[in-house]
């Protein structure tokens, strides 16, 4: 995991929990939520557990959610470059780990 900081204006901030917060509440109206994303029916929400469990929840949504939007910049191809390198990943194994097919461990 990683964690991301960023000094922004208050309009941009808002701006970017705005557009966050409504792609997990369509996410969340759809019905669109994996098992382990979803709040277990019948609790009592007025728990400080539950409260907290709710809190943690909605971050992590807002965390995939945020992941998900990155990402899909990304793929769309139209996101640019920066000085003229296009955004990629570079990956380096032990040709022995690679060709023994251990190369995650």
């Amino acid at each position: 995991m990683s964690k991301i900081t960023a000094w922004l204006t208050h309009q941009n901030a808002a701006a970017v929990m705005t557009v966050l917060e409504c792609k997990v509440a369509t996410r969340i109206r759809e019905d669109d939520l994996a098992a382990e994303e979803q709040m277990p029916e019948g609790l009592d929400p007025e728990r400080w557990e539950v409260r907290r469990q709710s809190r943690n929840l909605h971050a992590h949504l807002l965390a995939l959610t945020f992941a998900d939007t990155m990402t899909g910049l990304l793929d769309d191809k139209q996101l640019g470059t920066h000085h003229s390198v296009a955004p990629h990943v570079t990956v380096t194994v032990d040709l022995d780990r690679l060709e023994a097919g251990s190369a995650a461990t």
